[in-house]
């Protein structure tokens, strides 16, 4: 293709400028320059320009189009020396005017009056003899009492009993910071240094005691709060003490040394008390401000930011060297760094005191600009372009997104709330792209975050984006797991390596505030904001137009309870709109922590789109409960209506509707009718809809008098449902005449499901039958685990009926056996039911919920089109722990959990013939049963009412108060404490440990290998004893297996040198569930490392 450059560039960028594209293009003009180039080309340009794009640089492409016209591609750096057409103005007007976006912040000289106060007294508590006495100590210490708590106590002594913040406020402005201490140098400690405050002084004393760590309990006193209501601060302001994580209960009891300073205070520093007192005399002219803030909710909002910039202030400048030019006036300091391998003392405490107030309020002026002035993409041209037939549901949803648009007066005034619930292998991913350009401000941009459940997921989400959108790599950010799983990916694909950078902080207030691993290749482009954070991860993290990351990472905004973990995500969630991908995988707590995320993304004014086919109403509600929430805090800080466009899309239709928030129960009620006609207009059509999968209850009855085991009578008759099913769905090899089909059995835990796939590949299949197994479950080592998830993600994709018979694997299998039926079983656990793109033949799935049969069905013909007649998912009738429990006697326990809805309800009977109506099965598996309710639930005798019944009580029940229900985050105040995310924890699972499959000796031959684990000094050692793991003879016919993997050749094949040890510390890493001290475990390249 031709293309043009134009460049808009001024001073020093004109140059570089100049140097990079002299070196792709003829200059056809001073400031133009034309060329033939391919698009990798193209892409090339784009990444050099970007990583030099500074403030002054404005460079724009255009691409000849036909004889007559052009194309703009994209423009780096300011766009505003173009329009949207590239076109450069020809003639400049001059007007007044007023930053809009720093006009509606009127919050901003609130936000920023109580982050300077609380920052110039963040650290007043390290004067204390006993934190001044740890700087200098040889080994590491600990405080009787943190800093924090003995700062706020400072400062109550000196509020004192001021009952208006005037009172106090006055004589800071008059004489300044003072105390009186006794002869000993001391003060008198105060049990509740928080209680009976005027309003500002109140968010000034939560301020600096949060500024590292939420308040927060542990075990039985953590548990006294359970369903507690706290309508009012001033209640939970009143309990506080040391207790709520304050007071180091390891250390000596001995707290006189925390409360005595005989080295005085900050406050003789002459710069620190006149920074003080200007503060104190802004925050006089605001006191009447304060109260009302206080009153009507909005000091919610200007806490979040003031923490947020204090937090930052205090990483940012903690980190730097001591000022040289600081007059020194005291002996105390506030920190220590590392000067030549020695621990020295670095920062004086007045100086900290007022490096950190001045950049903390520095950020909070920028606060504008984070929300409005981030880098966003126009390469928007792929998304643009009508979809494919098959998907043409994706441009009836932009244009009903467009009609709506038209009818709403101004959008940027308003919040959007989507949920795109098109049914599975509709194109949801591309659809949501789609979908969030439609909505953007300028409809021609975008920013973005996609949030994924998988982390394995995450790069393969990524590279979609980047070639089916036409994203590259300065325009897309990718959030991994871990370099390993990057570097795997990348080995297998045509995509270059890229720099991942890492920075470590050795103290508390400069923690590092991001831990995965960062794929991005672009510098910053605009430097208006690159001093606020530090490395270039941090701020390619900001930057970056669209992010695909991990829900788990994004979630820090609301989860983290101390440390600087929040701040990235919330920062980038100023500007970023958020998508959260398959949201109905989350049960029970997970739910109500992504409440809060939804929360967080309302309160700061962004719009959010949840998409999955199998949403449920109330979970639908409860989450637009939490927006709508945050929403109303955002509306209100802005002086906009509150008013939320509200959309439903699936591949049938699209709802938008605009409604006006109220805080009364009319307000939920107008969404949940509009929700209810939607979903059932949804049903109708499914209904209507060729069925592909239908199924039927596997029945299974225990025999006491059999010579099987109860297991063995379990899986015998899983063996006799697959004949069955590969009975009514085999196809025939047009070369061979062989039956062949391929099934996927999902097993709930990970031992039951390595036990069948032992059980099937050794039971008797008849003299006409072959077998080729393999199970699949996630405690497997990382490279194997990816080599079979490639060989998976190759096979299974079948984009047309005969592709799957051409692969070498499976040429090679029909060409070799004599049998003339081949069966290929998958045994997984869920780790197959969402997000693999893969298309089976036929499942059998043993059942944790309705849901779960669902997802299953989502991976049978998934890429075939049409009807099909005959049953091809069977579901047994007990799941494995159900079938033991019954053949013991123990109907009454707990068998549909983990995973599953059983938790806090038990049913009646674990009987799938009773608890699932078999009609539903045979008529089509689907989403209806999902998508709707039951008026009246029968949570106790129905599986999907059980579904139901536990989301709704999870995010419907509006009246349940407590910190550990969604309201208690949302309406009342338990958000000051870290206790919402102790009682209700994200992924709150067992606890993981992390080992290494290491060749045995160090000469790197095929000895044999043993599991590692590394210490903090990154050396191996042996866990084979502490893990009792024992190695299975590797003696498993290869005729029964669908892929035979060599642990020492893939590694091999992975290595640069062929060196299988430097590959095994790289990917041979397996993450393993700890059940107990001593567990004992049994490792094999086919089955992985199980419990015995």
């Amino acid at each position: 293709m031709i293309v043009i450059f134009v460049s808009e560039c001024e001073k020093t960028a004109s140059k570089r400028t100049r140097q990079i594209l002299d070196c792709f293009a003829e200059r056809i003009g001073s400031r133009s320059w034309k060329t033939h180039i391919t698009m990798e080309g193209l892409k090339a340009v784009k990444i050099l320009l970007s990583k030099c794009a500074t403030r002054q640089t404005s460079v724009a492409c255009h691409r000849i189009v036909g004889r007559l016209s052009t194309e703009l591609m994209w423009v780096i750096g300011n766009r505003d020396k173009f329009d949207s057409r590239g076109i450069c103005p020809t003639n400049y007007t001059e007007a007044d005017h007023i930053n809009d976006s720093e006009n509606s912040w009127f919050l901003l000289p609130h936000i920023k009056t109580a982050t300077a106060l609380a920052s110039l007294f963040h650290d007043f508590g390290k004067s204390s003899e006993c934190f001044q006495k740890k700087l200098t100590a040889k080994s590491a210490q600990r405080d009787p009492l943190r800093h924090e708590w003995i700062s706020c106590v400072l400062l109550k002594h000196f509020i004192n009993d001021a009952r208006t913040d005037e009172e106090w406020l006055q004589k800071l402005k008059d004489d300044g910071f003072s105390l009186k201490l006794d002869k000993k140098g001391s003060v008198e400690g105060i049990s509740n240094p928080l209680r009976n405050l005027p309003p500002l002084a109140s968010m000034i004393m939560w301020l600096i005691l949060s500024h590292h760590k939420m308040p927060i309990l542990y075990d039985e006193a953590l548990k006294e709060y359970r369903n507690e209501p706290l309508p009012d601060f001033k209640k939970l302001f009143e309990q506080l003490n040391s207790e709520f994580g304050y007071r180091n209960e390891s250390v000596a009891p001995d707290e006189r040394s925390c409360y005595k300073f005989p080295k005085g205070f900050p406050s003789m520093n002459a710069v620190w008390n006149k920074q003080l007192k200007r503060w104190a005399a802004k925050a006089l002219e605001k006191t009447e401000e304060f109260k009302e803030i206080t009153k009507n909710g909005m000091y919610r909002v200007v806490l979040y930011f003031s923490r947020l910039c204090l937090m930052l202030g205090d990483h940012y400048y903690s980190s730097r060297s001591a000022d040289e030019n600081w007059k020194k006036d005291s002996e105390l300091y506030a920190n220590t760094g590392v000067v030549d391998g020695k621990i020295q003392l670095k920062q004086l405490l007045d100086e900290h005191l007022v490096g950190v107030m001045e950049n903390a309020v520095r950020i909070a002026h920028q606060l504008p600009d984070f929300e409005t002035e981030m880098p966003r993409t126009d390469n928007v041209r792929q998304i643009r372009k009508k979809s494919p037939q098959d998907f043409a549901w994706q441009n009836k949803a932009v244009e009903e997104i467009d009609v709506w648009r038209g009818s709403a007066k101004d959008i940027s005034k308003m919040g959007f709330f989507a949920l795109n619930m098109a049914s599975t292998g509709c194109g949801k991913t591309i659809a949501n792209a789609k979908i969030m350009r439609a909505i953007s401000t300028d409809r021609s941009s975008l920013r973005y975050i996609t949030a994924l459940g998988l982390r394995t997921l995450t790069l393969q989400t990524g590279e979609a984006y980047r070639s089916e959108i036409g994203l590259d790599s300065t325009e897309l950010a990718v959030l991994i797991g871990s370099r390993a799983i990057r570097d795997l990916f990348k080995k297998d694909s045509d995509q270059r390596a890229e720099n991942t950078m890492e920075n470590d902080y050795s103290s508390e207030s400069s923690e590092n505030i991001l831990e995965e691993i960062l794929d991005y290749d672009c510098d910053v482009s605009d430097e208006k904001l690159a001093t606020v954070l530090q490395t270039d991860k941090h701020r390619h993290l900001l930057y970056a137009p669209v992010l695909v990351c991990t829900i788990d990472h994004i979630m820090s905004a609301t989860e983290s309870t101390r440390g600087g973990h929040q701040i990235l995500p919330g920062l980038r969630l100023m500007s970023s709109d958020l998508v959260i991908d398959e949201i109905d995988d989350f049960v029970g707590n997970d739910l109500i922590a992504i409440s809060r995320l939804i929360h967080l993304a309302g309160m700061l004014g962004r719009k959010v789109m949840l998409s999955s086919a199998t949403l449920p109403p109330d979970l639908a509600l409860g989450f637009f409960n939490a927006y709508q929430s945050g929403y109303r805090l955002y509306a209100a800080s802005k002086n906009f209506n509150p008013v939320v466009g509200c959309a439903w899309i699936d591949e049938f239709k699209t709802d938008i509707a605009s409604l006006t928030l109220v805080e009364t129960p009319e307000g939920l009620a107008e969404y949940a009718s509009a929700h209810s006609r939607f979903a059932e207009s949804r049903c109708k059509k499914i209904q209507t809809s060729p069925v592909r999968c239908r199924g039927y209850i596997a029945e299974v009855s225990h025999s006491a008098g059999s010579e099987l085991s109860i297991e063995e009578q379990y899986f015998e008759a899983i063996r006799g449902n697959i004949i069955r099913l590969h009975a009514d769905n085999c196809e025939v090899d047009k070369r061979t005449g062989k039956s062949v089909s391929w099934g996927v059995v999902r097993v709930a835990n990970i031992k039951p499901c390595v036990d069948l796939g032992r059980y099937l590949m050794n039971a008797d299949w008849g003299q006409d039958t072959e077998v080729r197994i393999m199970v699949y479950h996630s405690q497997q080592v990382l490279i194997m685990r990816h080599v079979q998830e490639k060989f998976l993600d190759r096979l299974l994709k079948r984009k047309s009926s005969d592709e799957i018979f051409n692969s070498p694997d499976i040429r090679r299998h029909l060409d070799k056996s004599k049998k003339t039926n081949l069966i290929y079983i998958l045994v997984a656990t869920p780790v197959e039911e969402v997000g693999r793109d893969h298309d089976f033949s036929w499942a059998l799935i043993e059942p944790s919920s309705f849901r779960s049969i669902i997802q299953m069905a989502g991976r049978v013909r998934r890429h075939r089109k049409g009807a099909f007649p005959k049953s091809n998912i069977a579901v047994m009738q007990f799941n494995y722990k159900g079938f033991k429990n019954r053949a013991a006697g123990k109907d009454d326990l707990k068998v549909f959990n983990r995973p599953g809805y059983e938790e806090s309800v038990a049913l009646r009977t674990h009987d799938l013939k009773e608890l699932v109506d078999e009609k539903l099965l045979i008529s089509g598996i689907n989403s209806i049963p999902r998508v709707v309710r039951n008026h009246e639930l029968k949570h106790e005798e129905s599986l999907i009412d059980l579904e139901h019944y536990v989301t709704g009580q999870t995010l419907a029940n509006f009246d349940a108060k407590g910190p550990e229900k969604p309201m208690g985050w949302l309406s009342e105040c338990w958000w000051l404490t870290g206790f919402p995310q102790q009682l209700t924890r994200f992924r709150a699972g067992m606890k993981t440990e992390t080992l290494y499959l290491l060749p045995e000796n160090s000469d790197d031959e095929d000895t044999g290998f043993v599991f590692r684990q590394k210490d903090e000094n990154g050396d191996f050692y042996s866990v084979e004893k502490l893990f009792s793991i024992t190695h299975l003879p590797d003696k498993i016919d290869e005729d029964k297996l669908w892929l035979n993997r060599n642990y020492y050749g893939i590694l091999a094949d992975y290595s640069p040198g062929g060196f299988a040890s430097e590959s095994a510390r790289k990917y041979g890493s397996i993450e393993v569930t700890t059940y107990e001290e001593f567990a004992n475990y049994e490792y094999s390249p086919v089955f992985g490392l199980v419990k015995k």
